[in-house]
């Protein structure tokens, strides 16, 4: 377990995984964003709430407490989650797409340069065979001028 904590730690502090958890950052910070943008939809017209609101002091009180509870962060950790298995499903997806077009590419590779070998191997048979095409013409040639009556 210790093992895993000091992997785990050496990973987040190393330069190379900046971009990472930059990422990381991004996507709880945007889960942040679309909870706080739920609960403003969710109490828009609802005027429990800002009745509430008035008595206590304002929305933004009554929003503070409302992000210090539980549920909040519950909800929050959730939203985060569910971003994150997302980005991590649409990074697969991008590698499957990238492995399966760098296959195609190296199978097209590989037809062309196959293509290419046996255009090469047909020549080099069809100039093997030149003297032998020449030589049954020309005794074709001289077969027919001797059959000739004159």
């Amino acid at each position: 377990a210790f093992e895993l904590a000091k992997q785990a730690h050496a990973d987040l502090t190393s330069p190379d995984r900046e971009d990472a958890k930059r990422d990381v950052d991004g996507t709880i910070a945007h889960a942040l964003h679309l909870v706080r943008e739920a609960r403003r939809k969710a109490v828009r017209g609802d005027n429990a709430y800002l009745a509430a609101a008035a008595l206590r002091g304002g929305a933004a009180k009554m929003e503070e407490a409302h992000e210090k509870s539980d549920g909040f962060h519950a909800q929050w950790r959730s939203q985060a989650k569910a971003l994150l298995i997302q980005l991590e499903w649409r990074r697969r997806q991008l590698g499957k797409r990238v492995k399966a077009q760098e296959q195609r590419a190296k199978e097209t590779d590989e037809k062309n340069e196959e293509d290419f070998k046996k255009k090469v191997a047909k020549k080099k048979q069809w100039d093997k065979g030149r003297d032998k095409r020449a030589s049954s013409w020309r005794d074709f040639m001289h077969k027919s001028k001797k059959k000739k009556k004159s």
